[in-house]
């Protein structure tokens, strides 16, 4: 009995490759839903004005071929987001549905990054979802804020694009692993083509990943990854680099952005394929402007929460 205890022991410390295992011709369909709380403060306004989103879309993988060292060529495809907004002050309960026509093809390596990406025209037209502002600043947002907010909501619904999105996560370590392991990844956030060049603008995110080991769910064994992410920082030079303005032509001095995030993915035990993530997010962001005094100008906190699930496997 002490042996059998002690081979079970040793084999939950055991180290594990978390490569995936593509099989060519394979293909697999997702669900995402996700909802947004935004609770917004314009000054001089001494509350919070709230509003809510949900975020729902289906997506497709396709292993089209196999390629050198456990590589896959691949065909993601994303046809439409639906959009429901709760009801406001100005409009009750409406749903949109936007179609996207998400279309690319890449190369996806076995710890899930992505390379030698091509996208439709449409897919590139159709970069950020078009989460709705909740109406509240009158038409009064300083320059770029308005797209700006969007990506910032999106990264709070984990809805940005393939490398911060939930649809092609965790990143997986090169390096064996045991439980308690940790590795990091940094990805971009939202990068933005500057204007006039053939560079982008990209904020930073830092992610911090733990391998909880293996468990079982629903009957069924899965390894378990946890994603960490604790954003503090001042955006606005990203805000105006991407916007193409100067400092001087902006009457903001600080834009501060926080977020916190979780994210639990739990991995098919053979192909290492995601099979769930659940992720929670909360956080915000606080406009400056030189001209107002006192308290925060504009102050908007938020919290998300998103869910993926294979809902199909061929």
């Amino acid at each position: 009995m002490v042996s059998l205890i002690a081979l079970l022991v040793l084999g939950q410390d055991a180290e594990v490759e978390l490569y995936r295992q593509f099989t060519p011709g394979a293909s697999s369909s997702f669900q995402v839903r996700s909802h947004l709380l935004s609770e917004v403060k314009v000054y001089p306004m001494a509350y919070f004005l709230p509003s809510e989103v949900n975020v729902d879309y289906d997506f497709s993988v396709n292993h089209a071929t196999a390629k050198a060292e456990g590589f896959s060529t691949v065909s993601y495809k994303r046809p439409a987001m639906k959009i429901t907004e709760g009801e406001t002050a100005d409009h009750p309960p409406r749903a949109t549905t936007e179609k996207v026509d998400w279309n690319f093809v890449f190369t996806l390596s076995p710890i899930n990054e992505v390379t030698d990406i091509k996208e439709s025209k449409a897919a590139r037209q159709a970069s950020l979802a078009a989460v709705p502002l909740s109406g509240v600043f009158g038409g009064q947002e300083p320059p770029g804020f308005e797209r700006m907010f969007r990506e910032i909501q999106m990264l709070a619904i984990f809805g940005g694009n393939l490398e911060s999105a939930l649809d092609l996560n965790p990143k997986l370590p090169i390096e064996p692993v045991k439980p308690g392991d940790t590795w990091h990844k940094t990805v971009g956030f939202q990068p933005r083509e500057l204007k006039g060049t053939g560079r982008q603008a990209v904020q930073r995110l830092d992610y911090e990943y733990t391998y909880n080991g293996l468990e079982t769910v629903n009957g069924k064994r899965i390894h378990r990854v946890t994603a960490k992410l604790d954003l503090d920082t001042d955006a606005l030079p990203w805000m105006l680099q991407s916007s193409g303005m100067g400092r001087e032509d902006s009457d903001l001095k600080a834009l501060k952005l926080r977020l916190a995030a979780t994210i639990v993915f739990d991995l098919d035990e053979k192909t290492k394929e995601t099979l769930t993530a659940d992720a929670r997010s909360s956080g915000g962001v606080v406009f400056d402007f030189e001209s107002i005094e006192g308290e925060s100008d504009i102050e908007i906190r938020l919290t998300g929460k998103s869910t993926m699930r294979r809902v199909s496997v061929k």
